[in-house]
């Protein structure tokens, strides 16, 4: 206490008994809903963070670490430092705090393993204790897997290099090394700030997650820097978010902030599993209309102030996108998320120009063919007229005159057929029309649910929720045999949505309102 530097050595000693026994007690923390709390690791080796987040369902399921990256004092105006994020899907460095230095970034990222006396901050959902078991402990150096976040970084750490010089420890496995390798799809997206510091936010590929927000797979942050970029999920902010797949959605919002007007820099950190030959990452900027592939360069420009929503969209297409586009462009005509085909893509257009001329010229060559067809038809009949007047000579002339009159009287025949087909078809299109046109929407305040109502003819095949940024929020799979559907949507936020349906008739879109 007071001022000055302390000069002589301090001795803190700490008394107790370390929990080391197999059959120890669970250490319980009461926790109430709403509220964060501090907590650590208990235990005298490393806390599988992996386990901690599933044995504690009523916390959100998201781990944050203070890091200290720089500032050498301890006055809050000259930290520089901010929290890193783990979850399930992953983990991300930190940023700088907005009540502190915003200078910089994170220097290391949280892994799955907690090293010995590492805090870290939690936050509860519902009422409940924060529990502390045996089973989650684990035999793990720090190392790549278990760093330690505050402080300077100990000689191994970034890599597999032992932190002993004892030869039979380092020959020691530990339980990292057991662990199956994580072969998840990862993509780590870059925000440079005007005042330069650093925020990663991580898209994950995992079958456990949806496209909606997910308890323990998405990281939510409430607080940042007053300069970031983060994930717009239902109009919250997230720095990692999990997706089943990056097929079904493809395209994912970003959210930017800044207080002035000034440089950013959007690109990729890292990619992990990704096969760069067969998926692409692109950056959409929905306001100057433009696309910029993230694989062959930032995208780098100087951007006013304010809170940029519903401008910049991550966009994932691959392989399997590109077989699909056929099949979905009718779908998604109506969609304003959808892919601008219109775009030149690696220096090619897969705008709809192509696709007419291509028809135009397979046109053109086809009516040239009938045409001499029917010519040579032509000719044939004139020269067996010509024929029969010069074989029958003069007197005999009436007979082709018959002909004539017969040839005449079936070719009405054939139009009053043809009428009759194309009056069929019309009235086939019609009664289509009206089946699929017969299809209405409402939401149910009370149920929460939305009522399909349909013709017994029109089977809906599959129904999916969007929201108006294009994510699918919920997707179901309808009975069949029914003229009246209901879709539960009692976990779904507040707010307008689209409903799509795909039916027997084809497509059917509704705008609708879930309050």
């Amino acid at each position: 206490p007071g001022s000055g530097g302390i000069a002589d050595p301090q001795n803190y000693v700490f008394v107790g008994k370390p929990n080391n026994s197999t059959d120890a007690e669970e250490i319980i923390v009461p926790a109430i809903a709403d509220r964060d709390y501090m907590v650590g690791n208990p235990f005298p080796s490393a806390l599988d963070a992996n386990d901690f987040i599933n044995d504690n369902p009523h916390l959100d399921g998201t781990l944050y670490f203070w890091e200290h990256y720089g500032g050498g004092n301890h006055i809050q105006a000259d930290y520089q430092a901010g929290y890193a994020l783990y979850t399930l899907s992953g983990g991300t460095p930190a940023v700088s705090h907005p009540d502190v230095s915003n200078i910089g970034g994170g220097t290391k990222t949280p892994e799955r393993y907690i090293p010995v006396g590492q805090g870290f901050f939690v936050a509860a959902d519902s009422d409940g204790d924060i529990v502390f078991s045996n089973t989650q402990r684990n035999f793990v150096r720090e190392t790549g897997t278990s760093i330690f976040l505050f402080g300077d970084p100990v000689e191994g750490q970034n890599g597999p290099e032992s932190t002993t010089s004892n030869p039979n420890i380092d020959q020691q496995l530990d339980d990292s090394d057991l662990d199956a390798p994580d072969m998840r799809e990862k993509f780590r997206i870059g925000f440079d700030s005007p005042s330069l510091y650093h925020r990663q936010l991580l898209i994950t590929v995992d079958p456990n997650t949806t496209f909606g927000i997910d308890r323990a797979y998405d990281g939510e942050i409430q607080f940042g820097p007053q300069e970031d970029m983060t994930w717009d999920m239902e109009d919250k902010k997230f720095v990692i978010q999990g997706v089943p797949n990056i097929i079904d959605v493809t395209e994912f919002p970003l959210v930017v902030t800044l207080p002035q007007a000034g440089p950013i820099r959007i690109g990729i950190d890292a990619l992990e599993n990704v096969d760069t030959e067969t998926t692409t990452v692109y950056l959409k900027d929905r306001v100057q209309n433009t696309v910029t592939n993230l694989f062959e360069g930032d995208y780098e420009i100087t951007l006013e102030a304010g809170d940029h929503y519903n401008r910049y969209i991550i966009v994932f297409r691959t392989d399997d996108n590109d077989d699909d586009d056929d099949d979905d462009d009718d779908d998604d005509d109506d969609d304003d998320t959808t892919w601008d085909e219109d775009e030149e893509i690696d220096g090619g257009s897969i705008g709809t120009d192509d696709w007419e001329e291509e028809e135009e010229e397979e046109t053109g060559t086809g009516d040239d063919n009938d045409t001499n067809d029917d010519d040579d038809d032509d000719d044939d009949e004139q020269g067996t007229y010509n024929d029969t007047s010069n074989d029958d000579e003069q007197g005999e002339g009436t007979s082709g005159t018959t002909t004539n009159d017969e040839e005449q009287e079936t070719e009405e025949e054939e139009t009053e057929e043809d009428t009759e087909i194309a009056i069929q078809e019309e009235n086939v299109s019609l009664e289509e029309e009206t089946d699929l046109t017969s299809v209405t929407v409402s939401y149910n305040t009370q149920g929460k649910y939305i009522t399909v109502t349909k013709n017994e003819r029109n089977n809906i095949t599959n129904a999916r929720l969007f929201s108006m940024l294009g994510q699918v929020i919920q997707q179901w799979k309808p009975e069949t045999g029914t003229t009246i559907i209901q879709l539960p949507v009692s976990n779904v936020s507040k707010g307008p949505y689209i409903l799509r349906l795909e039916t027997d008739m084809g497509s059917f879109t509704e705008k609708l309102i879930i309050y």
